[in-house]
């Protein structure tokens, strides 16, 4: 398998595991990263560990044991530049619950960044942005504010 699509499949992976609520696998996949809040730069979680508990502590799980939600990642541009690369892509974010009609809850950006090893390509670094908010009622058990109007 080619860089680009050995990055894309990491990409992807990120939004099944977390659709099914996969919090340990999301957590082994991520285990060498550290997520931020794009737009603060603050430090949301490092490492498996917290990772995990970065996941499950934040979103609604439903009795299908899932959290709803279909993430649908788009548009990424991948930059490789020997064992590190780069990668911005979108996200858009649909849930549909007994309550909630399908719809979009949020879209935004991912920029990340990724190391090579022996084992294979693995997120290093993940920026989130969130541009578009929804009703985020039924996924988030904290809400987001939308910055752009403070």
């Amino acid at each position: 398998m080619d860089d680009v699509t050995a990055i894309t499949n990491l990409l992807y992976r990120y939004g099944e595991l977390l659709d099914a609520a996969d919090f340990v696998s999301l957590g082994e996949l991520l285990a060498a990263c550290t997520l931020y809040d794009g737009e603060s730069g603050t430090v949301l979680a490092h490492g498996s560990e917290e990772i995990r508990g970065f996941f499950a502590g934040g979103v609604t799980v439903y009795r299908d044991s899932t959290l709803r939600t279909k993430h649908v990642i788009t548009n990424p541009i991948i930059e490789i530049n020997g064992e590190d690369a780069s990668a911005r892509s979108m996200y858009t974010v649909l849930q549909a619950t007994d309550e909630l009609p399908l719809q979009v809850i949020i879209a935004g950006r991912y920029n990340d960044r990724f190391s090579c090893s022996p084992e294979g390509w693995q997120f290093t670094e993940r920026r989130y942005y969130a541009d578009l908010l929804g009703d985020l009622s039924h996924h988030l058990k904290l809400q987001l504010t939308d910055r752009r109007d403070d």
